[in-house]
C-alpha cells in the first residue's frame, strides 16, 4: 500500500462498512477503496483508481470509476509517463 491511498466507508450502513484487503495486494498512490467487500488476494490496483466493487484475487483494477482489465497475477505495473497522470497496466513483451 503506496502513499495516499484512503480505505474508507460509504453512506451511513451499520455493521462492517470498510473494505477488506488479501495478502499481496499492491495499493497505488492515491488510490480510493470505498465500501464493504474484499480486495482478493494478489490483486492490483493503480495509483488514483477508485473502487467501488469487489475486486476478484490476481486481477488489475485501473482508473477513476475502477474498471477491471486483467484477471491473471503475471502483470507488470508500467508507470505513467511524465506529466500524463495516469497509470497503464500492460503485459510482459511475449
Amino acid at each position: 500500500m503506496y502513499h495516499g491511498v484512503t480505505l474508507g466507508g460509504v453512506g451511513k450502513e451499520q455493521g462492517k462498512r470498510h473494505p477488506t484487503i488479501k495478502n499481496n495486494v499492491i495499493i497505488g498512490t492515491g488510490a480510493k477503496i470505498l465500501g464493504s467487500f474484499t480486495v482478493g488476494e494478489g490483486a492490483k490496483i493503480g495509483a488514483g483508481t477508485v473502487v467501488l466493487k469487489e475486486v476478484p484475487a490476481g486481477a488489475t483494477v485501473v482508473g477513476t470509476q475502477g474498471r477491471l482489465v486483467r484477471e491473471e497475477q503475471a502483470t507488470r505495473i508500467y508507470h505513467s509517463q511524465k506529466g500524463e497522470g495516469t497509470c497503464r497496466f500492460l503485459r510482459e513483451p511475449a
